[in-house]
């Protein structure tokens, strides 16, 4: 196992249960293959753990998702962002209404995770373009989560648009579609493949087959422990 430090560099004082409080109530223990398990003394320690490890692992990444959530990375990385920093913006909206009617111990997570992420820019600003500063919130990681519409919203606005031209010549759709009752499971994209089928032997789980080799998605092992909470 190897241990990870969180160091308390020379940098600008943090706000009061920030950076130097947090470090010294949370321990990251990698494993031999870089798996992190991180032991925290309650839930924002945990979060300031897991967003830490999370910016070690993908750096810049993170940072960028963050300010993609508050709808603003297009005036930092140009036009093609537009799109979606207006989606964005509407989702952030959203999280900072809701954001104090949170239960506590999910706002402490959230505002842990942001804060871990804001210590390992200050720690590491070499790694990070000018224009990301280290000053994430917890509502800037809640709107990641926000979803302000679905496929189904989408599909009805469709239709709408449609309504007056060639749709309106196409049978409508029933309310709810009919499926059959044999074929019930929850999930998606995922193949199983037995180790009798395989050429090592040995029993493959491939997920989300539709993403990239290389990708930012990757699917991640984290350990998560806290006097109040263990996964």
């Amino acid at each position: 196992m190897i241990k990870t430090a969180l160091l308390l560099a020379s940098v600008a004082a943090p706000p009061t249960d920030s950076s130097a409080a947090l470090v010294q109530r949370v321990e990251i223990v990698r494993t031999e293959f870089g798996i992190p398990h991180i032991l925290a003394e309650d839930l924002k320690a945990m979060g300031f753990g897991l967003g830490y490890v999370q910016s070690e692992d993908f750096s810049v990444s993170i940072a960028t998702a963050l300010i993609e959530s508050r709808g603003t990375l297009a005036r930092h990385v140009g036009r093609e962002a537009l799109d979606a920093d207006f989606v964005s913006r509407e989702a952030h909206a959203r999280a900072v209404e809701t954001f104090s009617r949170l239960d506590p111990r999910t706002r402490d997570v959230y505002t842990g995770f942001a804060e871990g992420v804001n210590h390992y820019v200050r720690l590491h600003p070499d790694e990070f373009p000018d224009w990301v500063d280290a000053d994430f919130t917890g509502v800037d990681a809640l709107a990641r989560d926000v979803q302000t519409w679905s496929r189904g919203d989408a599909a009805r606005f469709v239709r709408g648009l449609m309504a007056d031209e060639a749709g309106a010549e196409l049978p409508p759709a029933p309310d709810e579609a009919e499926a059959e009752n044999t074929f019930m499971l929850d999930g998606s994209n995922a193949w199983a493949l037995h180790g009798s089928r395989t050429a090592s032997g040995r029993t493959i789980l491939l997920r989300n087959p539709h993403l990239s080799w290389a990708t930012d998605a990757d699917l991640l092992t984290r350990s998560l422990g806290s006097t109040y909470y263990e996964a």
